[in-house]
């Protein structure tokens, strides 16, 4: 993983429990990986931050073995934010395109220790 403020590349080795019954890595597995870039990207030194609004569109089909999310800010405001999150696969295939846009719950900055 590789992480800075607005900033966060994440990663998943697909495994047999995240394909369905034709061997495909199911949306709600690419999504989460998605998801979780946003939230490493989003929070820290910043308040707490949740999803608002999300949307997916699916590119590719992986034929790779690992997925990765890159998630980079568009916005950063005092209370939402936006940031779009691009999935590839180890072979640079693009696998899907998020946008996400995150509201501000919190009312101190969450400290990460990108080091756990």
């Amino acid at each position: 993983m590789e992480a800075d403020i607005n900033y966060s590349k994440c990663r998943m080795v697909i495994r047999e429990e995240h394909k369905n019954a034709r061997g495909a890595v199911m949306g709600g597995a690419i999504y989460t990986l998605a998801d979780f870039a946003f939230a490493v990207a989003a929070n820290p030194e910043h308040p707490e931050t949740v999803t608002l609004d999300s949307s997916i569109s699916f590119m590719n089909s992986t034929r790779g073995n690992v997925l990765y999310a890159t998630a980079r800010c568009e916005k950063d405001g005092r209370r939402t934010c936006c940031f779009n999150i691009e999935i590839t696969d180890d072979t640079s295939t693009l696998v899907a395109a998020v946008r996400s846009t995150g509201m501000r719950v919190g009312t101190k900055p969450v400290e990460i220790d990108y080091n756990e």
